[in-house]
């Protein structure tokens, strides 16, 4: 069982970030959505994956509308926002249930963060992901990916599209025309079963 000054600081924590965030966000359609944006990157930022959700969203803004060809980083950027509201409502029925059983000493916090929690949206509004694509576009154009990466100290070109360098394309194009036919060598495999497979 966990510690009960930890569940209390994590409580407080969650509290107050979903607080600000919706506070910051209330003027997006689907303000719980875009809280478990800002959820899901302060989440990356934690773990040391910062770049990587970063370029997801990128990838998410610059879908064509309609398209067909959908990048894996956008499909998994929505599932992120899914779990996110989907753990946050898991969250909201057990205490719910602590309220219902009247649990004894209920840590301190916990009945704001049910009220809080009272106003996420049904599953069916969940959104699929051409309902990210939308979304995300919504919130650049409202400028709340903007006050995102303010409050998560992020550099406003955090969510600009990346330029590839000068430096870069001299390097790749020297690269091209000193090594015209050369093609890459195929890479060791590291499982011994593939030994099987050569004649």
């Amino acid at each position: 069982m966990l510690p009960r000054p930890w569940i209390k600081d994590s409580m407080d924590s969650l509290l107050a970030t979903l607080s600000r965030a919706k506070r910051d966000l209330k003027h997006e359609i689907s303000a719980w959505q875009a809280v478990a944006v800002q959820l899901v990157l302060a989440y990356a930022q934690e773990e040391d994956k910062q770049e990587a959700c970063l370029n997801s969203i990128k990838q998410v803004l610059s879908v064509v509308k309609d398209s067909n060809l959908v990048p894996w980083d956008v499909v998994h950027l929505s599932a992120q926002i899914q779990a996110t509201l989907y753990s946050l409502r898991i969250l909201a029925q057990v205490l719910d249930l602590m309220y219902e059983i009247k649990a004894e000493k209920p840590v301190q916090g916990s009945k704001q963060l049910r009220e809080l929690l009272a106003t996420l949206p049904p599953l069916t509004e969940y959104p699929s992901v051409n309902g990210t694509i939308v979304l995300l576009a919504s919130m650049k154009a409202n400028n709340a990916l903007a006050k995102i990466t303010a409050e998560l100290n992020l550099p406003e070109e955090a969510l600009l599209p990346s330029k590839e360098s000068k430096g870069q394309k001299k390097k790749r194009k020297k690269t091209i025309e000193t090594e015209p036919g050369t093609r890459p060598q195929k890479k060791m495999s590291s499982n011994p079963f593939d030994i099987l497979g050569v004649e």
